[in-house]
């Protein structure tokens, strides 16, 4: 395109009242639009693409915001589900302990009441944390499955598809 827009009128080149919110030459869409119907030697798609270029990103630029978007926030559920992971491993290592103690006191034939009142509380222990590594386990997943998804739309976007997710 030339970049001469006066054949259209008030349609970008500046000249005359703006309507709209004044933003700027191309403020007003639809004096764009009146200065078309006004020149019917006007050609539509060359308007159209400047309006593109001047006023709105690039499909390029956006998909590639919704890209980053989504690879970040990808990585940050990848790293707290890595995070969790470790955290849900070191408690396994504990409540393996706590399994060891109990068992050993179990093998007991004869336990003082120290090491029963030990037992009763090492059992009401491993019930709590048992709970806790399955909500720990069950939030892991979440994160996975939410991760993947952001992965699905990146996919989607990288393959032209709609970027929704």
């Amino acid at each position: 395109m030339s970049g001469d827009l006066t054949r259209y009128g008030n349609a970008g080149n500046g000249t005359g009242p703006q309507r709209g919110n004044g933003s700027g030459p191309m403020a007003d869409v639809s004096t764009l639009y009146t200065g078309l119907l006004m020149d019917p030697r006007g050609d539509v798609s060359e308007v159209h693409t400047s309006l593109l270029s001047l006023d709105t990103p690039s499909v390029a630029t956006v998909r590639y915001q919704v890209l980053r978007q989504h690879m970040q926030e990808s990585a940050r559920l990848r790293k707290q589900a890595e995070e969790l992971q470790a955290a849900i491993l070191l408690e396994g290592q504990r409540v393996q302990g706590y399994i060891q103690q109990c068992l050993a006191l179990q093998r007991q034939p004869t336990r003082s009441p120290a090491e029963h009142t030990q037992l009763v509380q090492l059992s009401d222990l491993l019930t709590e944390r048992l709970a806790g590594l399955a909500r720990m386990r069950h939030q892991f997943q979440q994160l996975v499955a939410e991760a993947r998804s952001h992965e699905d739309a990146i996919t989607r976007v990288l393959s032209g598809g709609a970027a929704q997710g």
